[in-house]
């Protein structure tokens, strides 16, 4: 397997491992985003695991899986890191919340580390 879909799976994992974690927490209660909103946790991960998938392809011709990649794992990062805006602004953010972005941030360079691989 190539190193950039072992990061950009690894940046799966960790984002997956972050829907479970506490996403916010409140006067000593937390809440993971998984069970707070499913819908959102189910999307982050599907995007963090599309950018894997797409990693893992390698290049065609023109170049355009490695691209829908980087877009992936954008996409998510930009969902994740405002997710946990919101979060800060609410309460405090917990373990969750950061893990998320960085699982992302972690698909998102396996997406741009794809395009230079053969």
């Amino acid at each position: 397997m190539k190193k950039s879909a072992m990061i950009a799976f690894a940046g799966a994992g960790v984002t997956l491992v972050g829907t479970f974690l506490p996403f916010i927490s409140m006067m000593g209660i937390g809440m993971s985003l998984l069970s707070a909103d499913p819908i959102k946790a189910i999307l982050a991960i599907a995007l963090a695991a599309l950018a894997g998938v797409f990693a893992m392809m390698g290049k065609a011709k023109n170049n355009s899986f490695p691209i829908v990649a980087l877009v992936c794992g954008i996409a998510g990062l930009g969902l994740t890191g405002y997710w946990m805006s919101q979060a800060m602004g609410v309460g405090m953010a917990g373990m969750g919340a950061y893990l998320m972005p960085a699982g992302c941030l972690l698909a998102t360079i396996g997406g741009a580390m794809s395009m230079k691989e053969n």
